[in-house]
This record gives C-alpha cells, sequence and structure tokens, in this order.
C-alpha cells in the first residue's frame, strides 16, 4: 500500500483505492476523476467490506486445551522435568478461578520458563 495517502491513489486520470480489513486486501478503481468523490467511494467500499468481514465470534481456548495442544506438540523434544512442571501448572491453574478461562501473560511466561 506504499503510495497510498488515505486509502487513495490517483493512478493517470482516476482514484484508486487500497485497504485491509482483518488482513485481507481490498483494491480497485473507484472511476473517480475528483479527491471528494474518491473519497465517498473509498468509505462506501470499507462499510462494504466491513459487513461482509466475518466477524472474530470464537470462544479463547481454555488452559486444559493449551496445555494438551503444547503436550502434543513439544513432548518429544522437552525434557520429562519440563513435561512435569507444566502438569503441575495446569493442576494448580485449574484451581486457581477463573480456572478455565484465558491464561494470563504471567501464567504463559511461568508456564514457558518453567524447567528451563
Amino acid at each position: 500500500m506504499a503510495g497510498f495517502r488515505n486509502g487513495l491513489q490517483k493512478v493517470g486520470d482516476t482514484y484508486h483505492y487500497c485497504f485491509r480489513i482483518h488482513g485481507q486486501q481490498y483494491k480497485g478503481s473507484t472511476r473517480a476523476r475528483d479527491q471528494k468523490t474518491a473519497k465517498k467511494v473509498l468509505e462506501s467500499k470499507r462499510q462494504e467490506a466491513l459487513l461482509g468481514a466475518p466477524l472474530i465470534q470464537a470462544e479463547p481456548p481454555t488452559v486444559s486445551a493449551l496445555v494438551k495442544d503444547w503436550l502434543l506438540t513439544h513432548a518429544h523434544i522437552t525434557c520429562e522435568r519440563h513435561r512435569k512442571g507444566v502438569e503441575i501448572m495446569t493442576r494448580i491453574s485449574r484451581f486457581t478461578p477463573p480456572s478455565e478461562r484465558a491464561p494470563s501473560r504471567r501464567f504463559v511466561s511461568t508456564f514457558n520458563a518453567w524447567g528451563s
């Protein structure tokens, strides 16, 4: 999007738009020759893209699910001491309210540093 100012760039006689929503890039011609009309077209294209963009409504993973995935991925490359530490941290987190919500940054940093 280099060269696009506020999502617009003049290419020849017409303005083109370029913007991103949720990582997806939208670009094209506004077919407008003046900046005022091009801005209106850009805003309508953004609204259209926002209405059609899927909203992220997934539930955050639970601590148990994260640990299960971690063990499946890392069990073969970590030592027994580290795996035991992970299991202990998991048991501790289950008794700490709220136990089954996404882990805090403190938990994740302790989880990653345990046994290293």
